[in-house]
């Protein structure tokens, strides 16, 4: 008796799936839009290099260097062509060495300036205890 239960649940259910399958069906389209936009960070890694994440509109380039002032960028100015993510050592980047950090791109979308960072050197005579 019980595998009989089973025998008329298996038959059953195998009407069951070719209806599902060719049932009637609705189609239904969907869109789905995404923008990606032109985005930069810079920030320092350690002590002698920086940390650069961008990413170029088509045709678009940015320049780094080091100056007094942003405004302009120098004729020497290091250029990043591709997007992506890069380490700079600060050696690398035009310009006096203590002077800020400027980044900009040629599109005009992505515009950053960083302050030279100090390096803290110890003290190189003898340390003496407090008193």
């Amino acid at each position: 008796m019980r595998i009989g239960l089973k025998v008329v649940a298996f038959v059953s259910s195998l009407w069951v799936i070719p209806l599902t399958i060719f049932g009637a069906s609705r189609s239904v389209t969907e869109t789905l839009l995404v923008q990606v936009r032109p985005e930069a960070a810079l920030s320092y890694l350690g002590n002698d290099a920086l940390l650069l994440k961008i990413r170029l509109a088509p045709g678009a380039r940015a320049s780094i260097w080091k100056a007094e002032s942003c405004e302009q960028p120098l004729a020497e100015a290091s250029v990043v062509a591709q997007s992506g993510i890069r380490l700079i050592p600060l050696s690398t980047i035009p310009g006096p060495p203590d002077a800020l950090i400027c980044l900009t791109t040629s599109d005009g979308s992505n515009a950053i300036t960083l302050r030279a960072r100090r390096t803290v050197h110890p003290p190189t005579g003898p340390i003496l205890p407090p008193i």
